[in-house]
């Protein structure tokens, strides 16, 4: 009766160790209950994932990310999970998976930012609507709101007879109401969507460089590199 609620609380509890940089209590809010409720919510996988790369667990956050990505969980596309591999390709040197992880990216979003770059309108490229932005909260609540009244009208032939023509009436002016207000929110959600990923497609660029240039870092390189035996020995003999 309460698993809304309790996810709610659960979450703000571990945004806030994440805060504190208490990474291993963070991530077992997510671990041992967020992420086994049904449905998941996406950006727990995100999140999650994010502790795990501070803890030091690469190949696990990556893990996260490929799930935050499979097609059986819906949502809008968070543009975050591209900075996370990066920064990961980055810490291993990978090189060539951050080429490929560009490829993607262009692969995905090329059009849409050629699209924002000539000035296109905004509304006319369809997948900054699926894209996550922070500062469209209103608007996804309002659009989830709208989703779920039409659902709901569909089934009012399941209602009573005598209260069908009454549910209809009501259905109807709350869904053209919603629609009303969704689209005063509409037009800036468009731009914040167009905002992120053209900030994206900018810190991909400078991320790229960063990694190939750590390739050639001499803290990086060396790092699995051991003193030959009986070096350290036959200096301090001399």
């Amino acid at each position: 009766h309460h698993a809304a609620f309790a996810k709610k609380v659960a979450r703000t509890l571990a945004r806030l160790y994440f805060e504190e940089k208490n990474y291993g209590e963070s991530l077992a809010f997510y671990t041992s209950f967020l992420l086994r409720v049904n449905p998941v919510t996406t950006g727990d996988w995100l999140e999650a994932a994010w502790n795990l790369y501070y803890l030091k667990r690469p190949e696990e956050a990556l893990g996260f990310v490929y799930n935050l990505e499979s097609k059986h969980l819906d949502g809008p596309t968070r543009l975050e999970k591209y900075v996370l591999r990066a920064m990961i390709y980055r810490d291993s040197c990978a090189t060539d998976s951050m080429a490929g992880l560009l490829d993607s990216f262009e692969k995905e979003f090329g059009s849409s930012i050629n699209g924002i770059k000539t000035g296109e309108l905004l509304s006319a490229l369809p997948q900054l609507q699926n894209i996550f932005s922070a500062e469209n909260k209103r608007y996804y609540e309002l659009s989830n709101i709208l989703e779920e009244l039409e659902y709901e009208s569909t089934r009012i032939s399941l209602l009573p007879s005598r209260v069908q023509t009454a549910a209809r009436y009501l259905y109807t002016t709350e869904i053209a109401m919603q629609k009303r207000q969704v689209g005063f929110y509409t037009e800036r959600a468009f731009q914040n969507a167009s905002e992120s990923l053209i900030s994206l497609a900018e810190k991909l660029k400078f991320l790229k460089f960063d990694v190939a240039r750590e390739k050639f870092n001499p803290d990086a390189v060396f790092t699995d590199l051991q003193e030959p035996k009986g070096i350290a020995e036959t200096t301090q003999e001399g």
